[in-house]
């Protein structure tokens, strides 16, 4: 090939190529061109399709592992002067007082507010649930939780815990309560605000343990409640 050839052949290298032709491009790649990946060449309908299917299966994986249900175990904190309902009863909280027993060995601490009844659909109108059970309180700095509860109706105290629920008329207006709790540790200083927690009662008709029957039973949430407190005058009675 003389040298009129080779500069044919070298320009007919750089010129348009020739639909149905087959060429080498003796220039060097461009250092950002990438090799077209596999995706890209799939049909449409394809990509489409893939991602759907894929949420698919992640939403029907979730659902059979219960990851739709109703979060459990969970706090609804509110704001002090809110009510509290927990099985039939309303309670609102107003103050709450620290007092010393006489032998200085526990701290006691009492709760004031008002409760009324507060009816609940497909249960029994007479409460029959343990109150009791279902609140605590605590303190926000050490985080010592009460050792005991006793809950009381009506002005003259008497004990409503668990069995005393005539002041709590369906229909009627609120009436004075009050929630007792005691504390070990009586060395350590009081707070000037005290955490009250009251679990959900629910009434199950049925129980699925076969351990009890229908009755009233400790849910899964819990309502939080930081309530201000104050010291009684060490000279009062205790009730």
């Amino acid at each position: 090939m003389d040298e009129d050839e080779w500069s044919r052949a070298a320009a007919g290298a750089s010129s348009p190529v020739v639909d149905g032709s087959i060429w080498a491009d003796p220039d060097d790649l461009d250092p950002d061109w990438r090799p077209p990946r596999s995706w890209s060449l799939a049909p449409r309908w394809v990509k489409v399709v893939a991602p759907v299917l894929a949420l698919t299966i992640v939403v029907a994986l979730v659902w059979s592992l219960h990851g739709f249900d109703e979060a459990r175990d969970t706090q609804t904190r509110v704001a002090f002067g809110s009510t509290i309902t927990t099985g039939t009863v309303a309670i609102t909280p107003r103050f709450a007082e620290w007092s010393n027993d006489r032998y200085g060995k526990v701290w006691k601490l009492a709760i004031s507010g008002s409760c009324h009844h507060s009816p609940v659909v497909n249960a029994p109108e007479t409460a029959g649930h343990e109150l009791d059970d279902a609140i605590l309180a605590a303190r926000p700095n050490t985080r010592q939780v009460s050792t005991q509860t006793l809950v009381y109706f009506g002005e003259a105290r008497q004990l409503g815990s668990s069995t005393q629920y005539s002041s709590l008329t369906p229909g009627a207006p609120p009436v004075p309560c009050f929630l007792s709790f005691e504390f070990d540790d009586p060395g350590t200083p009081v707070e000037s605000e005290v955490v009250l927690l009251v679990a959900d009662l629910r009434y199950r008709a049925e129980d699925l343990s076969q351990q009890g029957g229908s009755g009233w039973k400790l849910g899964t949430r819990t309502t939080v409640m930081r309530v201000p407190a104050v010291v009684r005058d060490p000279k009062t009675t205790d009730p």
